[in-house]
């Protein structure tokens, strides 16, 4: 008797390339959450986390200050010490950090087939590039296009951007959502979901991290009992 296949869920694998979205107050981080989420139910991406961070007000404003020139200097690839000569730069406290379920690159392309006057474009360009940098480029092409999340910044974020913005002494993330498959799945802790966006899994190819403690325990009782 023929026995059919039972249907198998795609692996957990988040994205090396994040959306950092930044906001001056906790207002304007609640609204730029929802227009997030309504933005990417439009865009057909559904399996992703969002992690809210604020940057305590024990930060001094010049620290705030400081970060902002380094944020604005690497989103426009001038000089950090040219931007001390912009105007004022505002101060922004808190942000909204998204991974998500990496897609394929069909599952891109569809996604900008929405605006069919540029397909033609990106099909010529992704002919001479290889494919993490076509995946990267398509991730950067998903996130710039419209509907646009409501946001005072947005840059691409990945692992070590992230790493630095956690381990900052004045931020603290303040929660976790979680969307589509990742909120199906009860058994997966918030720690587990930053070290993924660590890149501590090795899927970066920047940072691994594993613990080898339970081997370690079942050898030195192995070692004692001889």
């Amino acid at each position: 008797m023929p026995v059919k296949l039972l249907h198998t869920a795609q692996g957990r694998f988040i994205s090396p390339w994040h959306d950092l979205y930044w906001y001056s107050d906790i207002t304007a981080l609640e609204d730029g959450v929802r227009s997030i989420q309504k933005a990417y139910q439009e865009k057909d991406i559904h399996d992703y986390v969002l992690v809210r961070l604020h940057f305590q007000n024990e930060l001094s404003t010049e620290e705030r200050k400081a970060m902002m020139r380094k944020s604005v200097a690497q989103m426009t690839g001038i000089d950090e010490s040219e931007v001390l000569s912009f105007p004022e730069i505002p101060v922004h406290e808190y942000i909204a950090y998204t991974g998500a379920q990496r897609l394929q690159k069909e599952k891109y392309l569809r996604i900008l087939n929405q605006n069919q006057d540029v397909m033609a474009e990106f099909q010529e360009i992704l002919s001479d590039m290889e494919d993490k940098e076509a995946l990267c480029y398509l991730h950067e092409s998903v996130s710039a296009m419209e509907p646009c999340p409501k946001s005072d910044y947005h840059e691409i974020g990945y692992a070590a951007k992230f790493g630095k913005i956690v381990d900052s002494r004045n931020c603290k993330i303040l929660n976790i959502l979680r969307h589509c498959s990742f909120a199906r799945n009860t058994l997966l802790k918030d720690k587990v979901i930053i070290s993924e966006l660590l890149g501590e899994d090795g899927s970066t190819g920047q940072k691994f991290k594993k613990q080898f403690l339970s081997i370690m325990w079942h050898m030195l009782k192995s070692s004692k009992m001889k």
